[in-house]
């Protein structure tokens, strides 16, 4: 029941999501306010901290932090830093790197329910969280955010990919395991009953 009332109004595969008209224009509206950010907002010096160790693994290939040249270790969002390494790689700034990545994310949540009121409500929704000021400063939570809410739409769907995605969200934030766990207790529990009913049938 659970699955056929919510699961069914949910996207999954990722490509689904890019080609949706509202993606591109999710992006168009929000893009105003994630270039704001870049020129007029001095990153959080957590986020700082981040950068320089992703900036030094683009560089150099170690992950260190100042000019240590030694592998040293602090930089807990593992994969948020490889992706900003990565971009760097690119030649694109840390902050604006981080910016785009949440930009993404955002229109990502806007666009995950094919429903025009959702899509509204989401972008709505949004400017009265925390997590698009953290984001705007810096921080992964938009990204992060919406790589869960994906996650929880696998869980919804009974996806077997559902573990490699709560796999790649445990790497971009240490608290995804707790996230996670949640997600694949829903689906253990999905699939205990699921069981259970056939059995019962027999």
């Amino acid at each position: 029941m659970f699955e056929n009332s919510i699961g069914q109004d949910f996207g999954i595969k990722l490509t689904d999501f890019v080609k949706r008209k509202g993606f591109v224009l999710s992006l168009l509206i929000l893009s105003p306010v994630f270039l704001l950010a870049y020129f007029v907002t001095i990153p959080a010096e957590d986020s700082v901290i981040l950068y320089e160790y992703a900036k030094n693994l683009a560089e150099t290939g170690v992950i260190t932090f100042g000019n240590a040249g030694t592998p040293i270790e602090g930089a807990t969002d593992f994969l948020w830093m490889l992706a900003i390494a990565f971009l760097k790689l690119l030649g694109i700034n840390e902050f604006f790197s981080a910016l785009l990545l949440n930009l993404i994310g955002a229109a990502f949540l806007v666009n995950i329910s094919r429903a025009v009121e959702y899509k509204v409500a989401a972008l709505i929704g949004l400017f009265l969280t925390p997590y698009i000021y953290s984001s705007l400063n810096g921080f992964s939570a938009i990204f992060f955010s919406a790589l869960y809410v994906y996650c929880l739409s696998l869980a919804i769907n009974n996806k077997e990919s559902l573990y490699s995605f709560v796999l790649v969200l445990c790497l971009v934030r240490p608290d995804g395991v707790v996230w996670g766990a949640g997600l694949i207790l829903l689906r253990v529990s999905e699939q205990w009953r699921t069981l259970r009913l056939r059995n019962e049938l027999k």
